[in-house]
């Protein structure tokens, strides 16, 4: 018979080795070598494109982003791809108004019916404004290009393959629209494989899919069935303000799936997504993605890809991909919810928790998981303090965030572990494990009825969990004997496997800035497999929590040296030249909420907003004067100014100077602008009013990237007979007579939008007409 401390070990050894092999089922694999036989995918070959790609900075307008796009171009027709550039203007109302000269590039496979649908595959050439863009997209473009040799080295598909590398991604997704809406192939379209990334490392997971989508995951399970995916993912993803090219393709009406790694959060848009930086196996996982697909789609038919339902479906520890159809989620709660009844019933008959135990098991483990969530999250706060201080660096984006997320997790659980102890003084393991049963039941019955993807998050852990209680309703203790304890812990293990897996690729999406999210998951899910701890804390007690902490601490040390800024952990910081062409001035400008020592050389004083350069940011920025350096000046022409009927209507040549990444046009309000026109392309009066809406928006903002140097067209009509009012701001890369940073900074995060942009230089003139 054992003994209460042997039936402990058991347990807890058996739930860490359930939580090692979930981590380790999602791993990317091995990367090939360049001997791998011509028909595989072999990251070490994708490897010599993403040197090439990602030698340098290459956002659109760049000199770098031409050299990438002719590289690019020159390895598609090597692979015997049909090859031509789509060059035209995209304009987008998504994320304000925003346009840009568009340059994609599409490639086509051809396959052996002309007639079938398509598939295409997707990724994006430009790079984040101060990023090499290794991970963020170069893997994605060099997998589709060794992924084309790869397809070249077999035997021909039934399917065409397209290959669309987008133009203007990173500032709103303006290439991935303009082909949607007006390239002929696009009507062709059955399928869409999108490749992009959010780190430098990490498994590739498919996150996203278009609506109805069971085929789609009959096909992913089929191809792969090691994927790592989940439909949680996507019902969270639908929730989030975030945009990849996919976004505009399924607008567009097309079926496919969205490809990503996540881990690596801190290097994504920085100086440091570099090939040195990026996990080979990450690049690897995109490939057999990729390749396993085109393969199996490639051989389908493409317009049977049709359905009224969307799948719920996730990994498991062994290579299968577990699905069903959406209505089957009802089945699974109806037998969960007869499941809970019985193993309630069970246990009453055997002198366990009646309502009252049950009630107060409910209010033991809410608490529990609020207290440990909520403690969490207010240390991580804390720390967070401490490592990023008032830098410029966006909450959350940190080095060292495994060890710190495995650190804080595990100070959860012995928050948990405490709070179950001091609750065994009135209650069972038995009322706290059904009491959780019943929190979990509820929210089964909401993800059902409202975000179905969700629920098998909830159903099976439940399912199983309310199965071992029915079937062992007495306390587990060693006298029951082994096998209550092995199938204890065999109920238990849908929950530890799936809330493993959720915590450790929610950790890795959201990053360490939703530390409290994740604590709260994971100790949701010990609150369903209260009986194991009861068992645990009979044997051991208060040592429990004991040892939870001091792991705990020494996973959060070596996170907080890791995270700690040093040349390997360069921490970013914000330096941007303005010129104000109007007055023949310079200043040099930065948004850091704190000045280092690098910065302090250059900004001084106090925080203050710099209307004139961003009429609409509330963002403060410090600044100083700087030397004039001679800078060439963006230039408004009218081309006709036209009154009639109380209308203004005015055409403009804007001239941006010179060769530089964006030209931002601010437009006075107050002449009520109606409608505008960008290079022949009709913004419409609702998307004006939209933006003009903004409690922000002082002036209307229009941001054009890599716009030719010959000049954009604006056309405006305004409601209002008096003077109009622009101001032209134009911004390239670099910084004059900047002395290099010191190896711990590095330029800070550039996002799309022209106020995030450092080490950039900024030229402003206005103009009345």
């Amino acid at each position: 018979m054992p003994t209460l401390r042997s039936s402990a070990t058991v347990v807890v050894a058996s739930a860490a080795a359930l939580a090692w092999l979930s981590i380790r089922s999602i791993a990317p694999p091995a990367a090939r070598s360049e001997s791998a036989p011509p028909t595989v995918f072999s990251a070490e070959r994708a490897l010599r494109h993403l040197n090439v790609i990602a030698r340098a900075p290459h956002p659109c307008g760049s000199p770098a982003h031409d050299a990438v796009r002719e590289y690019v171009v020159a390895a598609l027709e090597k692979e015997g791809l049909q090859t031509e550039i789509q060059e035209t203007t995209s304009v987008s109302d998504r994320s304000g108004i925003r346009a840009a000269h568009i340059r994609n590039v599409v490639g086509r496979l051809p396959g052996t019916d002309p007639a079938a649908r398509a598939i295409l595959v997707v990724a994006h050439y430009d790079s984040a404004f101060n990023s090499p863009g290794a991970s963020d997209d170069g893997a994605g473009v060099a997998a589709i290009l060794e992924a084309a040799r790869a397809l070249r080295a077999s035997s021909p598909l039934r399917n065409d393959v397209i290959v669309l590398l987008t133009d203007a991604e990173e500032p709103g997704l303006l290439g991935a629209r303009v082909f949607a809406r007006e390239h002929p192939l696009a009507r062709r379209v059955g399928v869409v494989l999108n490749l992009e990334a959010r780190g430098s490392a990490g498994p590739v997971m498919m996150f996203e899919t278009s609506s109805r989508n069971a085929p789609l995951i009959d096909a992913l399970a089929e191809s792969v069935p090691d994927a790592v995916a989940n439909s949680l993912s996507v019902e969270i993803y639908r929730l989030l303000p975030n945009d990849t090219d996919f976004s505009e393709l399924a607008a567009a009406g097309m079926k496919g799936f969205n490809f990503a790694y996540l881990d690596g959060y801190a290097r994504y848009h920085t100086v440091h997504d570099s090939v040195a930086s990026l996990d080979p196996r990450s690049l690897q996982h995109h490939g057999e993605y990729l390749l396993a697909l085109l393969r199996s789609l490639g051989r389908q038919d493409l317009a049977t890809l049709v359905s009224r339902d969307d799948s719920v479906y996730f990994s498991s520890p062994i290579p299968l991909l577990i699905r069903y159809r959406g209505p089957w989620a009802f089945f699974w709660t109806a037998l969960e919810l007869a499941l809970f009844i019985l193993a309630a019933a069970r246990l009453r008959r055997t002198g366990g928790p009646g309502l009252g135990g049950l009630l107060g098991g409910t209010f033991a483990a809410l608490v529990a998981v609020v207290i440990a969530a909520g403690a969490t999250f207010a240390l991580s706060r804390v720390l967070l303090g401490m490592i990023v201080g008032g830098t410029s660096w966006r909450l959350g984006e940190i080095y060292g965030h495994t060890w710190l997320t495995a650190g804080f997790v595990l100070l959860s659980l012995s928050f948990f572990a405490g709070c179950h102890i001091v609750a065994r003084r009135w209650l069972t393991s038995e009322s706290i494990a059904m009491g959780a049963a019943l929190l979990w039941t509820v929210g089964l019955l909401l993800a059902t009825a409202r975000m179905r993807g969700a629920s098998y998050m909830l159903a099976w852990p439940l399912i199983f969990v309310l199965a071992g209680i029915a079937i062992v309703p007495r306390p587990v203790s060693p006298a029951t004997g082994w096998k209550s304890i092995v199938t204890l812990i065999f109920c238990a293990a849908p929950a530890i496997v799936l809330t493993t897996q959720l915590v450790h690729l929610f950790a890795i999406a959201m990053s360490f800035r939703m530390i409290g999210v994740t604590a709260a998951i994971a100790t949701l899910g010990a609150s369903l497999i209260g009986r194991h701890f009861g068992l645990v804390a009979d044997a051991w007690r208060w040592k429990v929590p004991g040892v939870l902490v001091v792991v705990s601490f020494i996973f959060v040390f070596f996170g907080y040296r890791t995270g700690r800024p040093s040349p390997a952990h360069p921490r970013p910081d914000s330096l941007i030249y303005l010129f104000d062409g109007d007055r023949d001035q310079a200043q040099w400008a930065s948004f850091d909420e704190k000045t280092d020592a690098w910065t302090s050389g250059f900004v001084r004083g106090d925080r203050h907003e710099l209307r004139d350069f961003f009429p609409n940011a509330t963002r403060l920025y410090r600044t100083a004067p700087a030397p004039v350096v001679a800078c060439a000046l963006p230039d408004a022409i009218p081309e006709s100014i036209v009154e009639q009927a109380g209308l203004r209507q005015l055409r403009f040549r804007l001239r941006p100077g010179g060769r530089v990444n964006l030209m931002s046009v601010s437009v006075d309000r107050e002449a009520a602008p109606l409608s505008m026109s960008i290079d022949g392309k009709r913004v419409s009066e609702q998307s004006i009013q939209k933006v003009l809406a903004m409690e922000t928006v002082r002036m209307l903002p229009i941001e054009y990237y890599a716009p030719p140097e010959s000049g954009v067209t604006l056309e405006i009509e305004c409601a209002r007979p008096g003077p109009l009012r622009l101001i032209l701001v134009t911004a390239s890369a670099g910084l004059p007579m900047a002395p290099s940073r010191p190896p711990d900074l590095i330029p800070a995060i550039s996002g799309g939008s022209l106020i995030s942009w450092s080490d950039a230089v900024l030229v402003r003139r206005s103009f009345q007409f």
